[in-house]
């Protein structure tokens, strides 16, 4: 089911939640009206796990529906969706396409790691330094027991980061924003907590093929 909207952007219902349909330039678009404006705006990619969640609890589908933009964060959650599949050929269905964007915008902006598993935040942050060179990682946080609530948001309006990335787990990450949003001192919300699994496993794939291709160019030395 396809929802009229702006011609550059509009939303479908996939399985019971509605997803953003966006396209590049409108993302870049809306990325640099984000930074720029004096309110936090959310951003978050949903992955199959997310979409389940959504279908079976009203609650939650309302707190994901909630965010500025709702995106999928792979092209397989429509393949078998013959009313959407079409409509989502170029759109936006991948998170590095986002940070295609972010990469692409000029001034350095700060980012804050919001993290609660342990090992999580040193593979994100490689991944930001890799996808995002001109951005500077100001803190890293772990919303665990040991950090209060309120310990946390003041840490985060004491840095006032350009761009908080969230990789807390689904459907605590959707709780917490919807809840504290209106507390935090920052220009944009990216939620990677339910695809933090996904970047781990291309992190990993990328991390191989460098390690391959560095050995051939050793042995291709050595040789010559």
């Amino acid at each position: 089911m396809i929802e009229k909207g702006d011609s550059m952007m509009k939303k479908s219902d996939i399985l019971g939640l509605n997803v953003n349909i966006i396209y590049y330039r409108e993302l870049k678009r809306l990325i640099n009206e984000y930074l720029g404006n004096d309110s936090l705006n959310r951003i978050t990619f949903v992955g199959k796990d997310m979409l389940a969640m959504a279908r079976e609890n009203e609650d939650y589908r309302n707190k994901l529906e909630e965010n500025d933009l709702v995106l999928l964060a792979n092209r397989d959650l429509v393949t078998n969706q013959e009313d959407a599949a079409p409509i989502f050929q170029n759109a936006i269905t991948n998170y590095n396409k986002l940070m295609e964007v972010l990469s692409s915008i000029r001034e350095s902006k700060t980012v804050l790691l919001l993290y609660e598993q342990e090992g999580d935040e040193e593979m994100i942050a490689r991944y930001i330094k890799r996808k995002m060179p001109r951005a500077r990682i100001i803190e890293q946080l772990c919303l665990d027991i040991e950090h209060s609530m309120e310990s946390v948001i003041n840490s985060i309006n004491a840095a006032v980061p350009d761009i908080i990335i969230s990789t807390i787990k689904a459907p605590e990450q959707e709780e917490w924003i919807a809840k504290e949003c209106n507390k935090l001192n920052s220009k944009l919300f990216l939620g990677f907590g339910g695809i933090t699994d996904q970047i781990k496993k291309s992190m990993k794939k990328d991390n191989l093929f460098i390690r391959v291709i560095k050995r051939m160019i050793s042995y291709i030395k050595r040789i010559f």
